[in-house]
């Protein structure tokens, strides 16, 4: 599987485009993962909440504005068609659009309660619990 790693803040898709976390809008800036495995995918797109912290240490304080922006955005991937790959395979073709990508698969939820109290939920263990949960209750 080729994919596309993202982040959504405030309904704004932005692409990965690097292993530091530098980001655009535009689908021929990003990197292309290329792993079969879903774990190897979740590895890619959680370290984001350490960056997250980092940004809040070095703007205290602008932390209010850091965490409006950041406070429950969501992470995911795309899937990227070969026929849409570049010839070094890491980044789409130009010209490559949104409709030629497979849809958003959110995986991962940021929750900020301060500054120093950053996680990332899984939002799939979330969903099956809350199924489970309701199977019970109903």
């Amino acid at each position: 599987m080729k994919a596309l790693i993202f982040i959504e803040t405030k309904g704004q898709i932005d692409y990965k485009c690097d292993t530091f976390w530098s980001r655009s809008n535009k689908i021929s800036d990003a990197k292309i993962y290329n792993d079969d495995s879903q774990d190897q995918i979740d590895r890619w797109i959680t370290p984001f909440d350490y960056n997250i912290e980092k940004l809040l240490e070095k703007n205290l304080d602008n932390s209010d504005k850091i965490i409006d922006i950041y406070n429950n955005c969501k992470m995911g991937y795309r899937i990227i068609k070969n026929e849409f790959l570049d010839s070094s395979g890491f980044s789409a073709k130009s010209g490559t659009e949104e409709k030629d990508l497979g849809p958003l698969i959110y995986t991962h939820q940021v929750i900020i309660n301060s500054p120093k109290d950053i996680s990332i939920v899984d939002i799939r263990k979330v969903k099956i619990r809350e199924e489970k949960i309701n199977q019970i209750l109903n």
